[in-house]
C-alpha cells in the first residue's frame, strides 16, 4: 500500500463518482454507500502517509512518477512532503465528513455525490502534484463541479448583499446583467465565482507558460524548477505578477475578493461548506507553497518576495487553522 499510496488517495473518489454513474437514481442508499465507501478508502490511505511520513529525512515521500509526454516535458508526478501530506489528511477527512453531512440531501442525490467526489480528488490532485502541467489540470477540473454544487445545491442569498441606488431600485453587476441572474441568486454566486477562478487561471497559465518557455530546460517538473530555474529582471517580475494574481482570485485578495460574499451567502448548507471553506485557504496555502520554491530565486526582487511570501504562508496557515475551526462550528 505504501509505494501506492498516494494513487490510492487520488484515484479512490475519481473511481467512486465513475461507480455512481452507473448505479440507478433510485436507490438513494446505494448512492451513499458507494459514496462513503470510496471517501472511506481515500481516507485510510491518507492516515498512512500521514503517519508513515518520516519526518528526519524530509523531502517528497511517497513519489509516484509516469512520463507523460516526454516531447513536451509533462510526467503524472505526485509527491507529498511536510506541508502537502498534512493538507491531503485533511482534504480525506474532510470528504469523509461530508459524504455523512450530505446523508440526508434528497435532491439529486445521485448527482451531488458525483460532483462532490470530482471536487474532492481534484484537490487532493492539488495538493500532490509536482509537474506544473498537472497542478493546474486538477486546479481547473476544481471548477466545474464547484460551480455546479453552489449552483444546484446552494441556497440564495435572502437579500444579504442587494445592492441599491438611492432611490431604492436593485443595481447589478456586469455578471448579474449579461447572464440575468438576480444578485440574490444562488446561480449569480456560482457564475461570479466560476468567471473570477477561470479568469484567474488564465493570468496563472501566462506565467507558467513563460517559466516553461524562458527556463530553458524544457520540463513542467516543479522540483526541477526549483532548483535550476533563475529569471532576472523584468522577465522575472513579469512572472511572479502573473502567478501571483494568477492564484489571487482563490484567496481573495483586494481587488479579486469580490465573489466571496455572495459566494459564501450562498455556501450556506452543510455539505458545501465543509468542502469549500477548507479547500480555499488551503489551496492558497499550498499555491504560495509551490511558489516558494522556484519564484523566490527571482532576481533582483528574490529576497522582498522571499520575506513577503513568508509572511503570507504565515498568514494562510493561520487562515487554513480558522477555516477549519470555522467548518467545526457550524
Amino acid at each position: 500500500m505504501g509505494e501506492y499510496s498516494l494513487l490510492i488517495i487520488l484515484f479512490a473518489p475519481f473511481l467512486g463518482a465513475i461507480a455512481l454513474m452507473f448505479v440507478p437514481r433510485q436507490e438513494a442508499f446505494l448512492v451513499r454507500m458507494t459514496a462513503a465507501i470510496a471517501a472511506g478508502i481515500s481516507l485510510l490511505a491518507s492516515f498512512y502517509i500521514f503517519f508513515a511520513y518520516d519526518t528526519a529525512k524530509g523531502g517528497f515521500q511517497f513519489v509516484q512518477r509516469y512520463a507523460w509526454s516526454d516531447e513536451l516535458g509533462i510526467a503524472f508526478y505526485l509527491g507529498v512532503d511536510g506541508i502537502g501530506g498534512p493538507l491531503v489528511f485533511a482534504s480525506a477527512i474532510l470528504l469523509f465528513a461530508g459524504i455523512f453531512v450530505s446523508w440526508h440531501i434528497q435532491d439529486r442525490t445521485k448527482e451531488f455525490y458525483i460532483f462532490l467526489l470530482i471536487l474532492a480528488a481534484a484537490t487532493i490532485g492539488v495538493f500532490m502534484s509536482l509537474d506544473l502541467f498537472f497542478l493546474y489540470f486538477f486546479y481547473e477540473m476544481s471548477v466545474l463541479p464547484m460551480y455546479l454544487l453552489l449552483g444546484v445545491w446552494g441556497s440564495h442569498t435572502k437579500g444579504y448583499l442587494s445592492m441599491t441606488d438611492p432611490e431604492g431600485r436593485t443595481l447589478r453587476d456586469s455578471i448579474g446583467f449579461i447572464f440575468n441572474f438576480g444578485s440574490n441568486s444562488k446561480e449569480y454566486a456560482a457564475m461570479k465565482l466560476t468567471l473570477f477562478l477561470s479568469a484567474g487561471a488564465v493570468v496563472a497559465l501566462m506565467g507558467i507558460l513563460l517559466i516553461y518557455h524562458f527556463s530553458g530546460l524544457h520540463t513542467f517538473d516543479i522540483v526541477v524548477l526549483r532548483e535550476q530555474a533563475h529569471f532576472s529582471g523584468n522577465l522575472g517580475t513579469l512572472i511572479w505578477i502573473l502567478i501571483f494574481f494568477g492564484f489571487a482570485s482563490i484567496a481573495p485578495i483586494w481587488p479579486l475578493h469580490s465573489w466571496s460574499p455572495v459566494g459564501h451567502a450562498a455556501n450556506r448548507r452543510d455539505p458545501m461548506r465543509l468542502q469549500h471553506h477548507l479547500r480555499r485557504p488551503c489551496i492558497l496555502f499550498r499555491q504560495r507553497h509551490q511558489i516558494r520554491y522556484w519564484l523566490f530565486q527571482l532576481q533582483p526582487y528574490g529576497i522582498y518576495f522571499s520575506g513577503h511570501g513568508r509572511t503570507e504562508l504565515h498568514q494562510s496557515q493561520r487562515g487554513c487553522h480558522l477555516y477549519v475551526c470555522a467548518c467545526a462550528g457550524h
